[in-house]
C-alpha cells in the first residue's frame, strides 16, 4: 500500500443512525482536495446498507479507506504519557489506566494511542474497545464488500490547544473539551469558525461545504497528515488482518512476477551473448590451432633446409686435396720388394704409415724407397718373428717435413 505512497483516501464515518463518506486526492505535495462527499442517514436501513448507498453516491471507494467510527463499548480519554518503550508496553501499560479513566472497562480490550502533544509526548489520546466489536465491523464490511486500512476514532485527531469538539454524528449529547466530556448546551451545535478555518487551510474543500456533516472525516484526515500520525501509526494500528485489504501482497506479488520477467529477460540476453561469445571463441581456438599447425610445419621445413644448407656448407668448406695421390701410392707400390706384404695402409694425404711382412730378412726398404724423390723414411723399425717372417713398421713423410 506504502510502496508508491498515499494519493487518494477514502474517509467512512458511521454510526447507528447516519454514515458519512469523504474522498480525498492528492493534488500537490502535501495538499490534499475533497473530490466527493455524501451523508445518508440509517433510517430503517442497517448500517452497512447506508455505508453503502453512501460510498456510491461519493463514486465509490477509491485509494486507502479509512473507518471512522465509535466502535460498541468503547471510550475514549486522555492521560499524561507513561515513561515506557515499546508499542507493546505502552498498550499493557495503558489497560491499567482503564479502571481510572472509564466507568465501563472494555473486555479484551483494543487499545489505540497517539501524542495528543506532538513532540512533546507528555498527553496521549486513548480509545479502547472490546475486540468483540470487530465482529460487528467485519458484519459492516462484508455488507459493503470492501476491506478497510485503519480504524481511527476521530478524537484521536483532537490535540492539546484545540477548541472543544462535537461530533454529530458519533456523539450528540456530549463535547469534548479540554480533555474532558460535558454535556452539549444549544451554542455546541454549531460549529466552531476554528474548525472550518483550519480545514480550510488543510484542504482544498469545495464552497458551501458542510463541515458539520464532515467533521469525523476532516479530524481523521487531519490526522493522517500529520508527522504524529506517521511517528505513531504503529499505536493506531488495531485491525486484524483478514478485514484489511491485501494490496501489499498484491504489490509483492507483483514485484516477483516483474523481477522473473525482468530475470528472464537478462538471462535470455545473457544466453544469446554467450552463444556468441563461445561461437566467436571456438572461431578462435580454430584459427589459432591452424596457425599452430601452419607454424609446426613451417619449422619442421625451416629445420630440414637448415640441415641441408648445413650439409652443402660442409661439402663446399672440404678440401680440394692432393691430385698425386694415386700416383704416390702407385710409386710406393711399385718400389716396395715383391716378397712383401701390405697388411696395413694409413694415409692422410701428406704421411703414410704402414705395416709390411716378407719372409725375406735381408731386405733393404731404404734402398728400394730411394726412388722416390717426396717421400723420405721418417720410422723404420724391423722385428724378426720366427726364423722365416719379418714384420716391419714404416712412416713416410714428405721430404719438406724431413727436412
Amino acid at each position: 500500500m506504502r510502496l508508491f505512497g498515499r494519493w487518494e483516501y477514502t474517509l467512512i464515518s458511521f454510526s447507528r443512525t447516519r454514515a458519512a463518506v469523504c474522498r480525498f486526492r492528492r493534488v500537490a505535495r502535501g495538499k490534499y482536495k475533497l473530490v466527493s462527499h455524501s451523508s445518508v442517514s440509517s433510517g430503517e436501513k442497517d448500517p452497512g446498507e447506508a455505508v453503502r448507498t453512501a460510498l456510491k453516491e461519493a463514486g465509490g471507494a477509491q485509494g486507502c479507506i479509512i473507518l471512522c467510527g465509535d466502535m460498541p463499548g468503547g471510550g475514549f480519554f486522555r492521560c499524561p504519557a507513561l515513561e515506557v518503550p515499546g508499542v507493546s508496553a505502552r498498550q499493557s501499560a495503558l489497560e491499567f489506566e482503564l479502571p481510572r479513566r472509564l466507568t465501563e472497562i472494555p473486555a479484551d480490550p483494543a487499545i489505540q494511542f497517539i501524542p495528543a502533544d506532538g513532540e512533546k509526548n507528555s498527553l496521549w489520546n486513548v480509545y479502547a474497545f472490546p475486540k468483540s466489536g470487530f465482529l460487528s465491523l467485519a458484519a459492516l464490511l462484508s455488507a459493503c464488500r470492501k476491506k478497510a486500512d485503519e480504524l481511527i476514532h476521530p478524537l484521536l485527531a483532537v490535540r492539546s490547544g484545540d477548541p472543544d469538539v462535537m461530533l454529530p454524528l458519533l456523539e450528540e449529547d456530549f463535547v469534548f473539551s479540554r480533555g474532558q466530556w460535558r454535556p452539549a448546551s444549544d451554542g455546541d451545535r454549531t460549529i466552531s469558525p476554528f474548525w472550518e478555518e483550519e480545514f480550510r487551510k488543510l484542504f482544498v474543500l469545495p464552497e458551501g461545504l458542510p463541515v458539520s456533516d464532515c467533521m469525523e472525516c476532516l479530524l481523521v484526515m487531519r490526522l493522517l497528515m500529520s508527522e504524529t500520525f506517521r511517528d505513531g501509526e504503529r499505536g493506531v494500528r488495531v485491525l486484524p488482518a483478514p478485514l484489511r485489504p491485501k494490496r501489499l501482497r498484491l504489490h509483492l506479488a507483483a514485484t516477483v512476477i516483474l523481477f522473473l520477467l525482468l530475470s528472464g529477460i537478462h538471462l535470455r540476453s545473457a544466453a544469446y551473448e554467450a552463444i556468441a561469445r563461445s561461437k566467436e571463441y571456438s572461431t578462435l581456438v580454430n584459427e589459432r590451432d591452424n596457425y599452430r599447425r601452419k607454424n609446426a610445419r613451417l619449422r619442421k621445413s625451416l629445420k630440414k633446409e637448415e640441415k641441408e644448407s648445413r650439409e652443402l656448407q660442409r661439402v663446399l668448406q672440404l678440401e680440394e686435396g692432393d691430385r698425386d695421390t694415386l700416383t704416390r701410392l702407385e710409386d710406393l707400390t711399385t718400389s716396395l720388394p715383391s716378397d712383401m706384404l701390405v697388411t696395413s695402409l694409413r694415409f692422410n694425404g701428406t704421411t703414410a704409415d704402414l705395416m709390411l711382412q716378407s719372409e725375406s730378412a735381408s731386405t733393404n726398404l731404404p734402398s728400394a724407397l730411394k726412388s722416390i724423390r717426396y717421400w723420405k723414411i721418417g720410422q723404420l723399425q724391423q722385428r724378426a718373428m720366427g726364423e722365416t717372417l719379418t714384420m716391419t713398421v714404416l712412416k713416410l713423410v714428405p721430404v719438406e717435413e724431413s727436412k
